[in-house]
Parts: C-alpha cells; structure tokens; sequence
C-alpha cells in the first residue's frame, strides 16, 4: 500500500497525516525524519523534521510515556565517583567564584571610598564656589547700586548744570540785547547832542562874523579915536576865539 501511495503522488506535499502514517503506532521517539523521508520517498527533512516534533508533542501532552527511553539505573560505585568529582568541581568553582567575589568587592570598597573622597571634596570645592559667587554677586549688586548712585548724582548735577547754563544763557542774551539798546540809546544821543554842538557852533560863528563885520563898519566910520597902545594886541583876541571856534566845529 505503501508503494501505491509512493507511486500515485511522488511529487505530492508531505502532511503530518503522512508522518503519522508512516510511525503508526511505534513511538515517535525511535525513528527521526530520514528514516520518515525514506519511508515516503518524497520530501524534506526539514519538513518531515517539523511534523514530526509535532507528533513528539501530542503523544507527551495526550501522556504517553516511553519506557525504551528510560536511562538505566546507575551503579552506585559510579555514581559515588561522579558526585565526588561533581562535587570538588563544585567546591573548587565556588571557593575560586568566592575568591574572585572577594576581590571585586575590596577592590569595589577601594573605588568606594575613593569615590566617596572626591565626592567630598567636590562638595568642599562647590561649597566653596559657591560662597565665592555669592561675594561676587553681593559685590557686583553693591557696586551696581554705587555705580546707579553715582549715576543720578552726575544726571541731578548735569541737570543742574543745564539749567543754570540755560539760565546763564537767557542772562547773556539779555544783557546782550539790553547792552545793544543801552548802545544804540547812547549812539542816538551822542548824534543829538552832536547836531545840538554843532548848530551852537554854526550859530557862534555866524554871530562871530556878524561882530567882525560890524567892527570893521565901526572902525571905518572912527578912525582913531582911542588909539590903542598895543595894535597887536586887538588881533590876538580875534585870533584866539576864531581858533576856539574852529576846534569846536571840528570836535
């Protein structure tokens, strides 16, 4: 019948249909996936490998037990040397596992404590740090208060100064303006009392010339008639007030 189906499908896919054919009712355990393969004539192992875990795993869930592939029993000499050498192994690996353990914990403790120190006098150095900038910051706040201090000092005085500037300023226009006024005043009576001199002048001189005119007619029409001692003396005074004049009206 076997060949029958070999012959029908060689080419046909292998099912887990086809691997529980093939075991019937042998246990699982005692074949694997060539002898299955073989069996067939067709396949993969990889395949008939994968059906058969399959099938392992229903007969142990469905509680089959296979007592083919119980181990015997060991003999007690054996098994007396291999708990010994199991056991020395054992001692062996734990007393080195121990002297290894004790190591890296004192060379743990070592970095600990180092660690611990540098942490101290990290903590040291940043408490220090920062009393440091706290001085800083109490200094710069001081002298920022200074400096602002200092600055509306110099602002009130410049202030001051300004408007005492502008003050000087409106006072030296003023003046200005008063010293021009008093000026042009001064320069308005000089021109009067200049005309004013001057038409004295021209007066004085036309009554002058009126008195030598008129001396001149009293002299032609009275020779002699009280000579004068000192002829000189007549042009001399006519001189001097003809020279007063002129220096006058040329002033």
């Amino acid at each position: 019948m076997q060949n029958e189906i070999e012959e029908q499908e060689p080419q046909g896919r292998i099912t887990i249909e086809d691997v529980k054919e093939v075991i019937g009712e042998s246990s699982p355990f005692q074949t694997n996936a060539s002898k299955i393969r073989k069996a067939l004539g067709r396949g993969s192992n990889a395949t008939v490998q994968k059906h058969l875990e399959t099938v392992r795993r229903e007969r142990i869930a469905a509680g089959y037990s296979n007592t083919e592939l119980a181990p015997p029993k060991i003999p007690d000499d054996l098994a007396s040397l291999i708990w010994a050498a199991a056991w020395s192994s054992a001692n062996a690996l734990t007393l080195s596992r121990l002297e290894s353990l004790s190591a890296e914990r004192d060379r743990l403790q070592i970095n600990t404590d180092a660690q611990a120190a540098d942490l101290e006098d990290l903590t040291t150095k940043l408490d220090e740090l920062e009393y440091q900038v706290k001085q800083h910051d109490e200094a710069l706040t001081a002298a920022q208060e200074l400096a602002l201090a200092e600055a509306n000092k110099i602002s009130a005085e410049l202030q001051a100064k300004s408007a005492a500037l502008a003050t000087a300023e409106s006072e030296i226009e003023r003046l200005i303006e008063k010293s021009s006024t008093a000026e042009k005043t001064a320069f308005l009576e000089f021109r009067i009392e200049k005309q004013t001199l001057q038409s004295t002048i021209d007066r004085l001189t036309d009554q002058l010339g009126e008195l030598k005119a008129l001396r001149i007619v009293t002299a032609s029409l009275n020779p002699n008639p009280n000579p004068n001692p000192n002829p000189n003396k007549e042009e001399k005074t006519d001189n001097v007030y003809d020279g007063t004049i002129h220096n006058m009206f040329e002033e």
